[in-house]
């Protein structure tokens, strides 16, 4: 009978230490996820989606219940346009909290839109609206997807190699194949300056100048814009003109300036495209030396808030640095400049890192150079 006590005793024991063990092993698991995930988060602050990336797919090889790791592994797969595999981990996400992650629905949104399945995209930015109404530019996709809904059906679409554009009524058959010959040698041109050549078609809408001004989102001094889409209102074009070859340039440049990375202050972005569609600064700028302060600095935000005036000059300003910077430092430099910015490098480091001077520097260079 003691026998058997002590036998039950050990039994007893055994079986606390074993639990114990398997606490402790549980919390530590977890403490290990959890700082993973922090990790990574940290990392995508920062813009470094691919540390974060690993960071985050860890966790969900330690958790696959964990939906907040699959929703970050999703949304950093999307920023570094492995939009596959993000589609998957937002998915997932949802799967495990349909009414959680608000966000999940966006970014699966965006990925059908750049797909181009504009129907696909408004019914996600819909649930994520009945979720959380109050997403910072939930609204303003949802008014370009009515927009664009309405496009699909009155449009036709033409394709080249690179483009695809869409255009409204037969009648404007040789508007677009006249746009299409002007985009295949922006795709060659522009792809050589900048070393880069988008891999995906880019959709390109073409509209009268009263449809472009309907467009949500849109302020009124604009005549062309790429916001994912080349957009542009063409009136009667008839044949191949500097104009149009100027702004198809510009627009384009931004397309391929957002697929090498999409974090690129404004004023590099416009100073580029104004540069490499063949424009060059006035000889009348002339730096205003009352003004202290930076100045690019400022410009690293979108212009689409500014007035008139202050986007016109905004964008003198711009293409002057630009300019500054590729005849002072090359345009190879410019590429390095673009490339350490992909790898979510902050402007001031990107800057540093490609052409071995201080963002204040280089300000303060330009400035001179223009006095």
């Amino acid at each position: 009978m003691k026998k058997k006590n002590f036998t039950i005793f050990l039994r007893a024991v055994f079986l606390v230490f074993t639990l114990g063990i398997y606490c402790t092993a549980f919390e530590v698991y977890a403490q290990s996820s959890d700082r993973l995930i922090k990790e990574g988060i940290s990392m995508m602050e920062k813009g470094d989606y691919a540390s974060a990336r690993d960071r985050f797919q860890t966790a969900v090889r330690m958790n696959d219940s964990d939906y907040i790791a699959h929703y970050l592994l999703g949304r950093s797969l999307f920023h570094l346009k492995e939009y596959d595999l993000s589609e998957k981990e937002l998915l997932r996400t949802i799967q495990l909290q349909p009414t959680r992650h608000p966000l999940a629905y966006v970014y699966l949104g965006d990925i059908a839109y750049l797909r181009n399945d504009t129907q696909k995209a408004k019914e996600y930015w819909e649930k994520a609206h009945k979720i959380d109404p109050s997403l910072p530019g939930l609204d303003q996709r949802l008014a370009k997807a009515d927009h664009d809904t309405k496009v699909d059906k009155k449009f036709i679409q033409y394709d080249s190699v690179h483009f695809a554009v869409k255009y409204e009524g037969a009648e404007r058959y040789e508007a677009g194949a006249i746009v299409l010959d002007i985009l295949e040698d922006a795709y060659r041109d522009i792809g050589r300056e900048l070393g880069h050549y988008p891999l995906d078609k880019v959709q390109t809408i073409l509209y009268s100048n009263e449809q472009f001004r309907e467009i949500p989102g849109i302020p009124g001094w604009s005549g062309a814009v790429y916001d994912g889409k080349i957009r542009l209102g063409i009136g009667g074009v008839t044949s191949s003109t500097p104009a149009l070859r100027a702004v198809l340039f510009h627009e384009y440049t931004h397309a391929v300036i957002r697929d090498i990375t999409p974090r690129c202050p404004t004023w590099l972005h416009e100073g580029l495209a104004q540069y490499l569609e063949g424009r060059r600064t006035s000889s009348e700028l002339r730096s205003d030396k009352s003004h202290k302060g930076p100045i690019l600095a400022n410009l690293e935000n979108p212009f689409s808030n500014l007035s008139g005036q202050q986007a016109k000059m905004a964008y003198v300003i711009s293409l002057s640095a630009v300019e500054y910077m590729i005849e002072r430092y090359g345009m190879l430099r410019v590429r390095n400049l673009l490339q350490d910015l992909s790898k979510g490098t902050d402007t001031t480091t990107a800057i540093d890192n490609a052409l071995y001077v201080s963002y204040e520097q280089f300000e303060r260079d330009w400035r001179k150079s223009i006095e």
